[in-house]
């Protein structure tokens, strides 16, 4: 006949996730800052061209290819933002560069010219390793978990 054990558990559920939730920050910015550098290397220099008055102008980018850089607004105004009260990071142009909205949506004078979603998937592969190995032992909430452990919950 075979003996059977009973065994109680108890998990520290809040206190697991809130130690998640912050080990994760530096894995977050980590990505944003990731598909930033993306975002801004896939920007080129275009060619010069000149118009029908004879001014030299820089050379747009093809339809659905990123942006050219012209002056240099749009690359240098990408920036990483987070982590906001969702878990969440914020990569794209700022307001300075209302016009990158335009160029990664196009619009009905404009063709689409993404930059921010392509360098999302190119590096969304990445995110993993990134997460892979979360410090829970560093964060306040797993410090205070491991002072916890072999403490029955009460």
């Amino acid at each position: 006949m075979a003996k059977t054990t009973r065994v109680k558990t108890w998990l520290y559920k809040k206190e697991v996730i809130a130690a998640v939730k912050q080990a994760q920050i530096p894995a977050l910015i980590k990505c944003g800052l990731v598909v930033e550098r993306e975002a801004k290397i896939s920007m080129r220099t275009g060619g010069k061209v000149q118009d029908a008055s004879g001014k030299i102008k820089s050379k747009p980018s093809a339809p659905g290819t990123p942006p050219n850089v012209q002056e240099g607004n749009l690359k240098s105004s990408i920036q990483t933002a987070g982590p906001t009260n969702t878990g969440t990071i914020l990569v794209g142009p700022t307001k300075e560069a209302w016009y990158g909205k335009i160029h990664e949506f196009g619009s009905r004078f404009h063709p689409k010219r993404p930059f921010m979603r392509p360098a999302l998937q190119r590096m969304k592969s990445l995110f993993p390793k990134m997460f892979a190995s979360l410090p829970l032992g560093t964060t306040m909430a797993g410090r205070s978990l491991n002072a916890k452990k072999g403490k029955k919950k009460k």
